[in-house]
């Protein structure tokens, strides 16, 4: 392993302890990937350090997002990990071998995503298995959900083929387009627009699936699940996607409220937001770890579907720590999501200027998080309570129709980091449901919400805030993957924008799922000793 600006280093003699130091130059502590070195086996996989409580906040560094060198010929197995240091913020290479990645090519770029033993650990991964490998996973989740996405779209625009480059200089050659990609997307083809694309690539159309437990569990309980006669309360559910087969407006709501992401607990280690201006500039970044549990509803890690007893009646819990820069290092948020409707959800936060927990209400869930461009509300793209008397909603199935957004390949969609000197992003023709969420309460934040669903896994990947005077205000344009042999759905990159204030924050996820180290006692253990 060499770094390409010139530093050299054997690797084939290097010891474990100054393998690391030379990490910790790079501001490394753990490779979350698990690929060997030459033989030598020195990188921990991203679970290994999980089960040794050294992924807490501050002590990691993720390696992710890779591509081809082309400044020399390729030896057919060494890609190159874009990182950062926390210290200096200043982009680095580092050149690592791969032995069992895979690697995707878009035109003239080459990337490689996390294989799945990259994702999950390998006994988790054996469960998720299907005995007809991806094939079957597919076939039984379209049996249940009715259809397949290559047989829903291409009736829109259908001059819009894969393989066509797309930008600024062309798009108006294709009228269908229009159509084709909600609007505010489509006016960031226009060069004029803010943070307009540099160009997209359509890419075919796919399958995408959960895993084999999920779809078990839905068929298992789907047809017990009803909503209550308040019109928004749901009963009956156990595991799995409450309506596979929506017809309601609030049965979609509920869907994505369920939705799979990542397994039943997660990480993200580290995670980013980069902020930019009104012209387009980039400003700064937050550094933070994110650590997800699912209470029940869980599908990949025993026990399911319920952990313990709940008692509480806990649905899912967040906390989130973060750790650059330095003027908000220690900052931590936590929010408990309970199953019961009409019971708040509990939101704190840990202000190291005070060094006291806080509770959060009222006001603080509408206030922009560490100068971004969400709240509360917007986090997990939608995480609005639903209830029938805290956020009382209209919601209303608005069309279930073809759109042309972020692709769900394993590449991912979007590869645009200033920072690092790229652009490109792949979108292909997904089924969409299309979701109206109106707020009854005229003092609520948002007026009314546009959510565009994905209709074979009821995952978010496109919204639009309003609000309460009509102006489009917020907007999440986001990618799922899907990985092909477990049905794992992750995501990779999130882009933000402040329509009105001309503002925006893109996130940048590096996950790591069913960590079964991540139990109930977690948040106790993170903030002892921080309440005064």
């Amino acid at each position: 392993m060499a770094l390409v600006r010139g530093d050299k280093m054997d690797m084939e003699n290097v010891g474990r302890r100054e393998f690391f130091k030379y990490m910790g130059a790079l501001g490394l502590g753990v490779i979350s990937f698990s690929s060997q070195l030459s033989g030598v086996g020195l990188l921990k996989n991203a679970w290994a350090s999980m089960e040794d409580k050294e992924d807490f906040p501050g002590r990691t560094r993720t390696v992710s997002h890779i591509w081809r060198d082309k400044s020399k010929p390729w030896d057919g197995v060494t890609e190159y990990y874009a990182v950062e240091s926390d210290r200096d913020k200043t982009p680095r290479i580092l050149e690592l071998p791969l032995d069992d990645g895979k690697v995707w090519k878009t035109r003239d770029k080459y990337w490689k995503w996390p294989t799945t033993d990259e994702i999950a650990p390998p006994d988790v991964i054996k469960k998720l298995l299907h005995p007809r490998g991806a094939k079957g996973l597919q076939e039984e989740w379209n049996e249940v959900i009715g259809f397949r996405a290559p047989e829903k779209v291409g009736k829109i625009a259908p001059e819009i083929k894969p393989g066509m480059i797309i930008n600024g200089s062309n798009y108006k050659q294709y009228p269908g387009l229009k159509e084709l990609m909600p609007s505010d997307i489509y006016a960031r083809l226009d060069p004029k627009s803010y943070l307009p694309f540099p160009q997209i690539e359509v890419v075919p159309t796919r399958s995408i699936y959960p895993s084999k437990m999920w779809t078990a569990y839905t068929r298992q309980h789907s047809r017990g699940c009803k909503i209550d006669k308040d019109g928004v309360s749901l009963n009956g559910w156990v595991a799995g996607t409450p309506f596979p087969r929506p017809k309601k407006g609030v049965e979609l709501a509920w869907n994505h409220d369920k939705v799979d992401i990542v397994g039943d607990c997660l990480r993200f280690a580290p995670m980013y937001w980069d902020l930019y201006g009104s012209d387009g500039s980039y400003e700064r970044t937050y550094h933070f770890n994110l650590w997800y549990f699912r209470a029940t509803g869980r599908t990949h890690i025993d026990p399911m579907p319920t952990y313990g007893d709940n008692r509480d009646g806990i649905f899912e819990w967040m906390v989130n720590y973060f750790s650059y820069p330095q003027d908000i290092k220690g900052m931590t948020l936590f929010r408990v999501h309970y199953l019961d409707t009409r019971k708040p959800d509990t939101m704190k936060a840990y202000i190291p200027s005070m060094r006291r927990v806080r509770k959060m209400s009222g006001t603080d869930l509408f206030d922009p998080l560490m100068g971004s461009d969400m709240i509360w509300e917007d986090y997990r793209s939608y995480w609005q309570k639903l209830s029938p008397t805290i956020f009382p909603n209209e919601y209303k199935l608005l069309d279930f129709r073809e759109y042309l957004l972020p692709s769900t390949a394993p590449y991912g969609y979007v590869r645009h980091y200033p920072r690092l000197g790229r652009d490109y992003f792949c979108f292909e023709r997904r089924p969409v449901y299309v979701l109206e969420i109106k707020s009854k309460d005229p003092s609520y934040v948002y007026g009314k919400r546009i959510l565009y669903l994905d209709a074979e896994t009821f995952t978010l990947l496109h919204i639009q805030n309003y609000d309460q005077e009509g102006r489009l205000w917020r907007t999440w344009m986001k990618n799922i993957v899907c990985e092909p042999e477990t049905g794992v759905i992750h995501e990779d990159v999130t882009n933000i924008i402040d329509h009105i204030s001309q503002h925006a924050t893109t996130l940048h996820f590096t996950p790591s799922c069913c960590c079964k180290w991540i139990t109930p006692s977690l948040p106790g253990r993170y903030f002892a000793g921080r309440a005064r």
